[in-house]
């Protein structure tokens, strides 16, 4: 079994990717054989490599940079999500699952990849699962920060990806009859200001959440930090 965690980053994040990517490891007590962290970083970026050897202290570590010359939004994100995805079909098709995330990411529970492994465990045969956003048409969508079959990638309607809609919302109308939704990824879309009952809110999912998307301030971040004693 091998579960792999893609960070993806351009400059204007790439200090809160940083600061996530050295978090994740902190979390881990040891070194971890069944999760490889690779960093995504948009062409026009370069990576980090004193924080790529603090992280390869705790997960066997890659790093690739996106070629997408695309930019903005959501055209920075789609060139960065379809080249990460073209990437886990080429070169980890064997892989078991893939967390791809963005830097506005938190995890919320010392678990946080265990509890999501199960998650994906219990998700049987879907191709995508994660947070459901009634957005982006009439059947929204799993929120880009999501866990993804690599031996599925080819049924992921990547050509339909381009610079104009969210890929995650580009691909839904193919992917809606495989995906899983779950409670363990919370979408907080475009938000600040956590507090832990927001973080820990199960909302209308069985699952409390054991990671958390959509803050854009630092509350998330700190709070859990905090929980946790880091």
């Amino acid at each position: 079994m091998k579960f792999i965690i893609f960070l993806q980053f351009w400059a204007g994040d790439k200090v809160r990717a940083m600061r996530l990517a050295r978090f994740i490891a902190d979390i881990e007590s040891g070194f971890r054989t069944d999760v490889e962290f690779v960093f995504v970083a948009r062409f026009d970026c370069e990576h980090d490599h004193d924080t790529i050897r603090y992280v390869n202290a705790k997960f066997r570590v890659n790093w690739i940079t996106s070629l997408s010359p695309w930019t903005g939004w959501p055209g920075g994100c789609n060139g960065m999500a379809l080249d990460t995805l073209q990437w886990l079909g080429a070169n980890r098709p064997q892989s078991w699952g893939a967390l791809l995330i963005e830097p506005d990411c938190v995890p919320v529970h010392p678990f946080w990849i265990n509890h999501l492994m199960a998650a994906w465990e219990e998700a049987g045969d879907a191709v995508i699962m994660g947070a459901w956003r009634d957005s982006g048409g009439a059947h929204g969508h799993i929120n880009g920060n999501c866990v993804v079959r690599p031996s599925a990638v080819g049924q992921l309607a990547l050509q339909a990806i381009g610079t104009d809609l969210a890929w995650d919302c580009a691909i839904a109308p193919y992917v809606r009859k495989k995906w899983k939704m779950t409670g363990v990824i919370k979408n907080c879309f475009d938000s600040r200001n956590a507090t832990a009952e927001i973080l820990y809110d199960p909302s209308d999912a069985d699952d409390l959440p054991v990671l958390v998307h959509g803050f854009k301030d630092d509350s998330a971040y700190l709070i859990s930090k905090d929980l946790m004693k880091l």
